[in-house]
C-alpha cells in the first residue's frame, strides 16, 4: 500500500522517470505515513492515438466516482 499506475505519452526518458518516481514516494511516504518499501508504481505509456480509447474510455469516463481530480478535457 499504496499503488500508483500513472499512464502517460511516450517520450518520458530515463531521468524524468526517476526523478517522478523519486518525488511520488516521497510525498506517499509523508501523506500517507507508509515505508518506501511498501510503495509500487507502474508507468504505461501510450500513443496519442489510443489516449482517447485506452484511458479516456476505460479509466476516466467509465469510473468518474473514483476520480479525486477529473481533467479539463
Amino acid at each position: 500500500m499504496p499503488h500508483i499506475n500513472i499512464k502517460h505519452f511516450p517520450g518520458v526518458t530515463q531521468q524524468q522517470e526517476v526523478s517522478l518516481v523519486e518525488g511520488i514516494t516521497a510525498l506517499l511516504c509523508d501523506t500517507l505515513h507508509c515505508d518506501a518499501g511498501a510503495v509500487s508504481i507502474a508507468m504505461q505509456a501510450v500513443s496519442s492515438q489510443k489516449w482517447q480509447e485506452e484511458v479516456v474510455q476505460k479509466e476516466i469516463e467509465s469510473a468518474t466516482e473514483q476520480l479525486v481530480k477529473k481533467p479539463n478535457y
